[in-house]
């Protein structure tokens, strides 16, 4: 897992350096944005906002199991379900991971689909 990390910190620094120092499209990007002194409260509301919608997931799928899933086993399921919908196609979602992953937690399959599809 180490190797994949530093592989990918170390490509992401190599594209920013090289985007900051010449005339690439973030710099270009960043250099047209309003840097107003309520840009970054909007940034803050909006990470605010994400996390508010995750715990309401995580509450969502806490009560849908009857408290089968304690509050870290929720967020842990909740996260990886996003990020397995991060990156699976449309198609597919991450549905059927979180289905996968709701029986890795002693839900039955039938159960962890049911709740899947009712959330």
């Amino acid at each position: 897992m180490w190797p994949v990390i530093i592989g990918l910190v170390a490509t992401i620094a190599i594209m920013f350096y090289n985007d900051f120092t010449g005339e690439g499209e973030l710099r270009k990007g960043l250099s047209q944005i309003d840097w107003a002194k309520f840009s970054i409260g909007w940034m803050i509301m909006g990470f605010l906002m994400m996390v508010l919608r995750d715990f309401a997931y995580i509450w969502r799928i806490r009560i849908l199991t009857n408290g089968d899933l304690s509050w870290r086993r929720s967020f842990d399921l909740i996260m990886l379900w996003e990020f397995s919908s991060a990156l699976s196609p449309s198609i597919v979602g991450g549905s059927a991971v979180a289905i996968f992953l709701m029986n890795k937690e002693n839900i039955s399959i039938g159960r962890g689909n049911a709740i899947i599809f009712l959330t």
